[in-house]
């Protein structure tokens, strides 16, 4: 509030200074000459005023350049800091077949899947989704996920949850890298649609700065067993600080 109140005050006083000096000085010295009294000079009032002038001159643009120096340097603060904010992107896939399952292992993928009342994570292909244990998006969907970050600088201690469920230890991932997930995500029993709220929370390395970033995903009831869906607002957010 004190430095509110200070810039208030500064913002008065220069302004009023300004017209005080731009107006009064050259009265003043022009009052001084029709007395024509007191201290005698070698130069006249013209003389004075464009000396005046000149060094009025010049201070106005000494402060224009403390301004712009002033202007630059905090545009560049700002560009850094920027520049230093981690973004995460998404690309999200239905996955029809099982060899497209099967192919998620080249990609080091983690594979996310409900396991009993929690979520369970997986380095390698689960043996639930093997041909022969399994029929593809009849009951639940699964996924391609790739969690990309495209900002300037590493996302640390990255925490995902989906509908408020946490799914696997904090991670970090650094500029331009991807990290693949298969999620398995079911229709609920005797529903039509079930929507998965994903939320990625994380920091960068030069704050303490909190991200947040949501997506959702809709699993829904089709004719011949179930599909993903997705409208524009499911879409996965730009990050958002508290």
């Amino acid at each position: 509030m004190k430095n509110k109140h200070n810039a208030k005050t500064i913002l008065i006083v220069i302004p009023l200074a300004a017209i005080a000096l731009i107006v009064g000085v050259p009265l003043i010295i022009n009052e001084s000459y029709k007395m024509n009294s007191g201290y005698t000079t070698c130069w006249g009032a013209s003389d004075v005023l464009s000396y005046y002038g000149t060094i009025l001159g010049a201070t106005a643009t000494i402060i224009a350049v403390i301004m712009t120096i002033r202007f630059s340097k905090k545009q560049q603060r700002e560009e850094r800091i920027i520049g230093a904010k981690p973004w995460l992107s998404s690309i999200t896939e239905l996955l029809n077949s099982h060899s497209e399952i099967e192919e998620l292992q080249r990609l080091n993928s983690l594979y996310v899947f409900i396991n009993g009342d929690a979520w369970g994570v997986s380095k390698s292909f689960p043996h639930s989704l093997r041909e022969e244990n399994y029929a593809i998006n009849q009951i639940d969907c699964v996924i391609k996920y790739i969690l990309s970050n495209v900002g300037g600088n590493s996302a640390t201690n990255i925490c995902i949850t989906i509908n408020g469920q946490s799914i696997i230890p904090p991670f970090a991932l650094a500029k331009d890298k991807s990290q693949c997930f298969a999620f398995v995500l079911p229709l609920e029993s005797g529903s039509i649609e079930t929507k998965y709220h994903i939320v990625f929370e994380y920091g960068d390395t030069v704050s303490k700065t909190v991200y947040t970033q949501e997506e959702t995903v809709i699993v829904k009831k089709g004719e011949h067993g179930v599909t993903l869906a997705q409208g524009m607002n499911d879409l996965l957010t730009a990050p958002k600080t508290p």
